[in-house]
């Protein structure tokens, strides 16, 4: 009997045994991850990245490289390369991201229009999220600004040039491959089809590490504190890291500029696993710790310099202030037109029944509407309404079922017209009425 075993590997030995005991042990939330993962592969993730793998296969194999190159070669000299294809590398990693730009070093070494040398040299400045992922994702949806999305892919491209600049005065400019012998035949361009299959292959594969590692993220967000859960969700995967990077409150942005400059594990294995052997990964981990600080800086140099107002546009329209929702107003704030309110409607008996990524990471006080869930909706039908101007009118959230008892508290206060709304599930779940005046 043979004696030979293959070699042990206690990590993924650890993480295999890890990976099935959050399974089991935090189904509803795994299943919620992979949920969420599914969504984003087939929709922005989709659309950001599927057709720039084709786009960067096509020019690179189409000889354009060179071509297009001359649009950043500047920045290609400034970072200290000669060779004209790193400028496309470039191009297409600014508006393509990390994984058409990981693609299109890989092709450029297979096509011998880069070295492996070169190619590492070019990962730091060209390994990013892409402009729709960052201004629109990140700064529109989670940030609520354009303005923020803008500020914070300007500076992560700035950071990773810079990196890649730094990196090379330091380990030593590659040297480009010699020109070719005249005598050498060109090897003709593989046919669309084997184009396309390779793109379609390449994005299964990075769709797999985002749903594993978004996996991740929300495990580790079911063990740490609230206040830690964005850590090791950057650490993890970038899409994670921002989402819980963004609810942060105050520190949301820089924690987003941070969680974009890490990239998380899940990106660097996508790279990994994009680019040949024979291209180093040195200069894009090492690149990952000099793009940090740098990316900050850049970033919180480059918003206006009203840094809140860049963050919503409703600043110069809207008057924050801190008041009880269940004592009477003070005659100071004057009249309203209407009021709207979501207020905690959770019945106390029920929340320790939530789910743990709500009772356990949300306030009580966000949730505890008192024995019947319905404090909030008495106290602000029968005191707020005094804010309220002739004919104003009151609008609330409600829970499942609680459509008709509002509807009555309502009228029980002065209000008509009252009127119940359904979401999208067909549930009633918005009711408003009219503040009537006497006769």
């Amino acid at each position: 009997m043979s004696k030979s075993c293959k070699r042990l590997y206690p990590g993924l030995f650890l993480l295999g045994a890890a990976t099935a005991a959050l399974v089991f042990a935090a189904p509803q939330t795994c299943a919620e991850a992979l949920r969420h993962g599914l969504a984003l592969c087939g929709g922005s993730l989709l659309v950001s990245l599927f057709p720039f793998l084709v786009v960067s296969a096509l020019i690179m194999r189409s000889g354009a490289g060179e071509v297009l190159g001359v649009l950043l070669w500047p920045v290609v000299r400034c970072i200290g390369l000669r060779s004209r294809s790193a400028g496309s590398v470039l191009l297409i990693g600014l508006v393509g991201g990390f994984a058409p730009a990981a693609a299109a070093a890989a092709e450029a070494v297979r096509s011998r229009e880069l070295t492996p040398q070169e190619a590492s040299a070019l990962l730091p400045a060209c390994i990013c999220s892409g402009p729709s992922f960052v201004i629109l994702t990140v700064g529109e949806q989670l940030l609520g600004s354009r303005t923020a999305g803008i500020c914070l892919f300007a500076a992560q491209v700035l950071a990773g040039w810079l990196t890649a600049a730094l990196l090379c005065r330091v380990r030593g400019i590659p040297e480009p491959l010699p020109a070719p012998p005249t005598a050498v035949q060109a090897t003709p361009p593989p046919a669309l089809d084997a184009i396309l299959a390779q793109a379609a292959v390449t994005y299964l594969k990075l769709c797999g590490f985002v749903l594993y590692f978004r996996l991740l993220a929300a495990g580790c967000g079911l063990l740490l504190p609230a206040a830690l859960a964005p850590f090791p969700a950057m650490l993890l995967e970038v899409c994670s890291g921002c989402d819980y990077a963004a609810r942060t409150g105050l520190w949301a942005s820089g924690l987003c500029c941070a969680a974009l400059s890490v990239q998380g594990a899940s990106v660097l294995l996508q790279v990994r696993t994009l680019c040949p052997q024979e291209v180093s990964f040195k200069p894009l981990l090492w690149g990952r710790v000099l793009h940090l600080p740098l990316s900050l800086a850049l970033f919180y140099l480059g918003l206006p310099q009203d840094a809140v107002e860049s963050f919503n546009t409703l600043c110069a329209r809207v008057v924050p202030m801190q008041a009880d929702a269940r004592e009477k107003p003070e005659k100071s704030l004057g009249e309203f037109q209407c009021i709207v309110s979501n207020p905690p409607y959770i019945p106390r008996a029920d929340i320790e029944t939530l789910d743990t990524s709500v009772k356990d990471y949300e306030p009580h006080l966000a949730l505890d509407g008192g024995e019947d869930g319905l404090d909030f909706y008495r106290s602000i039908s029968e005191k707020w309404k005094e804010a309220l101007a002739p004919g104003g009118r009151l609008y609330f959230e409600v829970g499942i079922g609680q459509a008709d008892n509002v509807l009555r508290i309502m009228r029980t206060q002065g209000f008509g017209d009252i009127q119940v709304v359904k979401d999208h599930h067909d549930i009633p779940r918005v009711v408003f009425g009219t503040l009537c005046t006497e006769l």
